[in-house]
């Protein structure tokens, strides 16, 4: 029998069985497939044979398919982020009915497993009947009872994550992060104070109906319930806002910067933080912007020449670093970004156990050259956006016991009292997931 014609020209049963396969345009497209559908499945199978960034292919595929509606266009790009997110999971799923792990069956898998859609329904729209008992399945899944083997799979982690997870926070605790690690975040604002804050910002969003919440824990934090044209917005364009996750705000609140102070941002990266430090800043005072990547500092000296900030002086590292004195000093160190996923859902995939040691040697010695940097009565914070003890609890100890002429100290007592670390997560608080600790001269 020959294949029918599916959307965008491929037949239905060719992406079931492989993926996408080449055969010429058909009239009945709007007929025989939705056209979300096989965009989700032309993109799962780009994100397979390219390995590029799920956000990043959806972009790419959305602009290339202006024909899709608004909702059209949220069910791509969340079927997309989602698949790769629980792609262990529908992997496991799908062996256990006997499927091949194709893109389309990978889709079909999560709209039954993770959106509860009928699976006679799911079949019907695509006149795949042969499938139902196997999408059937999904709905009552047994997976290993192996505990580690069991969350890796069910929440979709390494291994390694899970196991050290479970020793980490116990059974409810890891199940609990790791489903919030599954569920795409937020899209979070600063808003300027010099603008108004968060409040005239929330009032200029619903006036063109962008709706919005005020954050839980930073002051200027304002989540948005809508999707709108950030980088076209006049506000933004004015500087009346940044993007910047709720978590990622209260390590710069953490610093404590004020106006005046010489302040030294030594793992700078692109400058999300760099410029929330100059807000606080008021623009007044030296912001020391430090990066080895000449790439990411090229990108942070534009967005400070769009901000028009005088405060801010970019170098990079090792070549030119700061003189000591430093009033305040942030060591947002380079890490496993397992706090993260939810924004990067293909990153829990590209870092190694091996490789945690190598960087919570890494992590010590900034701390330590952070420290050299400080004056006498400054203040040093140490930051990561992991959620693994030997990137954050561990460095934090070890630079202690290295260093007894220093102490903690509390990290943001507006927020959380006397505590001397804070470890922020999806799951208990909102943010993506962050460590924070505070140190001072002894």
């Amino acid at each position: 029998m020959r294949p029918r014609p599916g959307l965008l020209g491929y037949p239905i049963r060719g992406w079931l069985r492989t993926g996408p396969q080449e055969c010429g345009p058909s009239p009945r497209i709007a007929l025989i497939v939705c056209i979300v559908d096989a965009c989700v499945a032309r993109g799962l199978t780009q994100i397979d044979r390219s390995h590029q960034p799920a956000d990043r292919v959806s972009k790419a595929l959305l602009r290339s398919h202006p024909q899709l509606d608004n909702p059209g266009r949220a069910r791509v790009s969340r079927a997309l982020h989602g698949v790769q997110c629980h792609r262990r999971a529908l992997t496991w799923l799908l062996t256990q009915a006997g499927l091949p792990h194709t893109p389309m069956l990978m889709w079909l898998a999560y709209r039954v497993h993770i959106l509860g859609e009928d699976p006679a329904e799911v079949c019907e729209s695509l006149e795949a009947s042969g499938l139902q008992p196997g999408l059937q399945s999904m709905l009552s899944p047994r997976w290993p009872s192996q505990p580690v083997l069991g969350l890796a799979t069910r929440r979709s982690l390494p291994t390694w994550i899970a196991s050290a997870w479970l020793q980490q926070y116990g059974r409810d605790g890891a199940d609990a992060l790791a489903a919030a690690l599954n569920e795409a975040g937020p899209v979070t604002l600063r808003a300027a104070p010099v603008s108004g804050g968060r409040q005239a910002l929330g009032r200029y969003l619903m006036d063109i109906a962008v709706p919005s919440l005020p954050g839980r824990w930073a002051p200027q934090a304002l989540h948005t319930l809508k999707r709108f044209d950030i980088r076209g917005n006049a506000a933004w364009l004015a500087g009346h806002f940044e993007v910047q996750d709720e978590g990622s705000q209260l390590i710069t609140a953490a610093v404590q910067a004020q106006p005046g102070h010489v302040v030294i941002d030594l793992c700078a990266g692109s400058g999300g933080k760099t410029l929330a430090l100059a807000s606080d800043m008021r623009d007044q005072g030296t912001l020391h912007a430090c990066d080895i990547s000449r790439d990411r500092l090229g990108d942070l000296r534009g967005r400070v020449r769009r901000r028009e900030l005088t405060s801010v002086q970019v170098h990079l590292l090792p070549h030119s670093v700061p003189d000591g004195g430093a009033d305040r000093v942030l060591v947002d160190a380079p890490c496993s970004a397992t706090g993260t996923w939810r924004r990067g859902p293909d990153r829990r995939w590209h870092t190694l156990a091996a490789e945690i040691p190598q960087l919570a040697a890494l992590q010590l010695r900034l701390l330590s050259q952070g420290a050299d940097l400080v004056g006498r009565d400054g203040r040093l914070v140490y930051a990561t956006c992991s959620l693994l003890a030997q990137e954050n609890q561990e460095v934090a100890k070890r630079f202690l016991t290295a260093h007894p002429d220093w102490r903690a100290v509390p990290c943001l007592p507006q927020v959380f009292g006397d505590t001397t670390q804070v470890e922020l997560r999806p799951d208990v608080h909102g943010t993506d997931g962050f460590f924070i600790a505070a140190f001072a001269r002894a």
